[in-house]
């Protein structure tokens, strides 16, 4: 996925460490970012049987401590990709 969105011209950055804070104090690691393209936009991949509110919920997250406002959310074990990605928001 990476080759394919780098070679469409677009910044992708993989496996991204993702510090966190809390009241103003860095706590480390937050998480890894699977993708960040364009340094605005979160990608979470997934191969799970299905996409559940645990998966949203996190993702959501992600963005949040990203400070980002999409994120896409995208399991590989559907038949067709085009029912396996949600697109998740971030209503700062």
């Amino acid at each position: 996925m990476v080759v394919e969105l780098r070679e469409r011209g677009l910044k992708v950055d993989a496996e991204v460490q993702v510090d966190g804070e809390w009241r103003g104090q860095s706590i480390g690691l937050a998480f890894r970012a699977d993708l960040i393209v364009e340094r605005c936009v979160l990608v979470e991949l997934k191969a799970a049987e299905q996409l559940t509110g645990l998966y949203r919920s996190q993702t959501r997250t992600y963005l949040k401590l990203l400070d980002f406002r999409l994120g896409l959310l995208i399991n590989f074990n559907s038949v067709r990709l085009v029912d396996g990605y949600e697109r998740i928001l971030n209503r700062f």
